[in-house]
């Protein structure tokens, strides 16, 4: 498995200004080409979320696709323990709803309720639509 170590880089701006479809400088592209070339199993970086904390990002077939099917939790010993479905299926479709979802004490998930009507929700199902009508068109085109 190769494992990319880019926590001293600011992957989560990178990140960010994808989700929000906002264009890449010069540098943020080569450090894509940079960690591409690696051809990783799995990107590590720091978390904005939590101080001193790390993100890692598993992908299919090298930097080609996210491939995170769920996130999972176990506290004592795994006593308490749950997970989130991220993706379904063999083509790892996203579960935008699992993205309101989040853990709670004792391993419980909790659910942003108001996720659904948020500004991101939207912007990701629209990507998301946008992303499935092209590949039905490429699937049109191959017949």
């Amino acid at each position: 498995m190769v494992l990319v170590d880019a926590r001293n880089f600011e992957v989560q701006t990178i990140i960010d200004k994808v989700d929000n479809a906002a264009p890449l400088d010069k540098d943020e592209l080569e450090l894509l080409r940079m960690i591409k070339a690696q051809d990783p199993d799995c990107l590590v970086y720091k978390s904005h979320a939590r101080a001193g904390g790390e993100n890692y990002l598993f992908y299919e077939k090298g930097f080609n696709k996210l491939a995170l099917r769920e996130v999972r939790l176990s506290l004592n010993g795994g006593k308490n323990r749950n997970s989130v479905a991220c993706a379904v299926s063999s083509d790892y479709s996203p579960v935008l709803e699992a993205y309101g979802c989040y853990f709670s004490p004792i391993a419980r998930i909790g659910k942003d309720l108001t996720y659904p009507e948020s500004s991101e929700y939207r912007m990701r199902k629209q990507y998301m639509e946008l992303s499935f009508s092209q590949y039905r068109e490429h699937e049109h085109e191959q017949d």
